[in-house]
């Protein structure tokens, strides 16, 4: 049962509850607007503290990025050097081949033209595999030598002479142009036919 009655006029008690109302949600917007704040604020903190990180980081990788560049260079210094060794190389095997094609000319127009060659070939030096670190070096020979060198190469001579004093006249011009660490007369023939016998002979240089 009522004990009051509110004589005040509506307008103004509508005012009063209008009032009361913003006031109320007034105050939720106020702790929204500071929960709101307080997540911003712990937001900018951590990416404050993520960004120091990714910064410490950084100079924590500067020294490796700096090793990094080195390296890259180095190969490509490496790959510099290595087409330079190969050009060079090749430069290397071919000037022996035109030299030695140019002694052993020479040995052969010193016999007068009794003697001619009708084959030539060549068989290159072929490096041999480094030896495995159990396996001794030979006496008085380092290590390194013998994985440094190979087999020797091999220039392998036919053809025919009128006798075998040209033959022998031939080896023996090889022999004095000193280009070769052994020349050896492997085998000679006496061709059959014709009026004319001539001899054929199997000459092997190595060096």
């Amino acid at each position: 049962m009522k004990r009051f009655v509110n004589l005040l006029p509506w307008n103004y008690r509508r005012r009063q509850l209008i009032r009361r109302r913003l006031l109320q949600w007034g105050a939720v917007g106020v702790i929204l607007l500071l929960a709101e704040a307080g997540w911003l604020g712990a937001g900018l903190v951590q990416r404050a503290e993520v960004q120091q990180h990714v910064a410490e980081l950084e100079s924590e990788y500067a020294p490796v990025a700096e090793l990094a560049r080195q390296l890259t260079e180095g190969r490509k210094a490496l790959r510099r050097w290595q087409d330079h060794r190969n050009a060079v190389k090749a430069l290397e095997e071919t000037r022996p081949a035109l030299t030695l094609l140019g002694l052993i000319s020479r040995a052969a127009r010193a016999c007068e033209g009794r003697l001619r060659i009708d084959q030539l070939s060549l068989q290159p030096r072929q490096v041999s595999p480094a030896p495995e670190p159990r396996s001794p070096a030979s006496p008085g020979r380092p290590a390194s030598q013998l994985s440094a060198q190979g087999p020797s190469a091999t220039v392998t001579i036919k053809g025919q002479a009128l006798d075998n004093l040209a033959v022998a006249q031939f080896v023996a011009n090889l022999r004095e142009t000193h280009a070769f660490q052994r020349v050896e007369l492997k085998s000679t023939a006496e061709q059959p036919g014709g009026q004319m016998r001539l001899r054929s002979y199997l000459v092997e240089c190595t060096y």
